[in-house]
């Protein structure tokens, strides 16, 4: 990974402690894993997992992406896919890199409230378990980490339509080619929970609706400032430095996971 005026040193090591990865040569996993290695991973387009063969009429209690979804053109239909067809009752996903993008000229942070008010909407609405934030180090990025229920019953659909379609008339966004969203009914679901959250003026549809009074800042994990540690106290008075506040209990996944697989 290269930045301007920034030098990384990338290095993992596996289960056992055995160095895997280092910058000195490409990761080559026949070579660490054996033969078996083959069988252990998939190649696919992730929008079109369900097309898989290896993995038709299989479910999975826990799915992990880091940084992919940064890279995906339909990040909410693939989210969308993914928690409908491969997480298991009870599964957890966690996703890093969402991002929601609704018009050329809206820009990365009021489309953010658009992705939070659609998360509050899935949660207070609908009755799902959601917990998002923005990424510590790029904020306009944000980590999406979900509970399917257990019971087959209760178990719904995300049903993302009800709430948000694509731009017909502009499909993707010219740089990343992403997809452009539309927010349903012109924001008149969404507008009144994207309000509850600061960022920018806002203005009228396609952007969010301005900051209502007492909008609270998008909740964040960014637990640093440079390179001092941050706490609570310390972090609740610099809001402005951090962007973003977010309690460290809130902030901890363990924490959180741990929670939702108590209750």
């Amino acid at each position: 990974m290269c930045f301007p005026g920034r030098s990384w040193l990338v290095t993992a090591e596996d289960m056992r402690g055995v160095e895997v990865l280092s910058d000195e040569q490409p990761f080559d996993l026949r070579r660490e894993g054996g033969p078996e290695a083959e069988e252990s991973y998939i190649r696919w387009n992730i929008a079109e997992l369900d097309k898989c063969p290896a993995l038709r009429g299989r479910t999975f209690d826990l799915i992990i992406s880091w940084v992919t979804w940064i890279w995906v053109s339909d990040p909410l239909g693939a989210l969308e896919l993914v928690f409908d067809r491969f997480l298991a009752p009870d599964g957890i996903l966690i996703i890093g890199g969402m991002q929601l993008l609704t018009h050329q000229n809206s820009g990365p942070c009021k489309d953010q409230r658009w992705l939070f008010s659609l998360r509050d909407m899935l949660v207070e609405q609908v009755g799902h378990q959601i917990e998002t934030f923005a990424d510590a180090s790029l904020s306009v990025l944000t980590w999406w980490v979900q509970r399917k229920p257990l019971q087959p019953e209760t178990t719904h659909l995300l049903g993302l339509g009800r709430f948000m379609g694509y731009d017909l008339d502009h499909p993707f966004e010219e740089d990343s080619q992403k997809a452009i969203y539309e927010i349903a009914a012109k924001g008149a679901l969404l507008g009144p929970l994207a309000a509850t959250y600061d960022g920018g003026t806002g203005g009228a549809y396609p952007l969010p609706p301005a900051p209502a009074e007492g909008a609270r800042p998008i909740p964040s994990a960014r637990l640093r400032k440079n390179d001092a540690a941050l706490d609570d106290a310390s972090r609740r008075k610099m809001p402005a430095d951090l962007d973003e506040y977010r309690r460290l209990e809130d902030s901890d996944l363990s924490t959180l996971l741990a929670r939702w697989i108590a209750t």
